[in-house]
């Protein structure tokens, strides 16, 4: 069982362990988000552990592209909603503080899909834009 105690080395073991145990697709999200989150929360002491936080929030958003009743919970009425997916506020962080403006608006346009995310855009277009005119003048 994968807690805020245990070591990344630990997380990424019992995350293996999980992906390859027989399950539900949402069962496979809700452990790839925890540990992409355990993660990131250690990217301050652990530097080296960032790039397995992004890795894991990509395969998480591969995993919902491909199987997006994994975070869909429907309504009594018929409607729907997606479930809130962190990897969408990791990777859209990682990549705005970065400056990987390209990357942010990849991640915000598959966000948008889901639900999420949706007024983001317009501002990371904004934010290309004047990087561009800083570039021109």
């Amino acid at each position: 069982m994968e807690t805020s105690e245990s070591s990344s080395d630990e997380l990424l073991d019992n995350l293996w362990k999980t992906l390859e145990t027989p399950g539900e697709a949402a069962d496979y999200h809700f452990a790839i988000q925890t540990t992409a989150g355990y993660l990131y929360g250690r990217r301050l002491d652990e530097p080296g552990i960032l790039s397995w936080s992004e890795w894991l929030s990509w395969l998480d958003v591969r995993l919902i592209q491909a199987v997006p009743s994994a975070v869909w919970t429907e309504d009594a009425d018929g409607s729907g909603t997606y479930y809130q997916v962190a990897a969408f506020h990791t990777l859209l962080d990682l990549y705005q503080r970065e400056g990987f403006l390209g990357e942010a608006l990849q991640v915000a346009e598959i966000a948008r899909s889901f639900g999420q995310n949706a007024d983001l855009r317009p501002q990371i277009e904004e934010r290309i834009e004047l990087l561009r005119a800083e570039d021109a003048g």
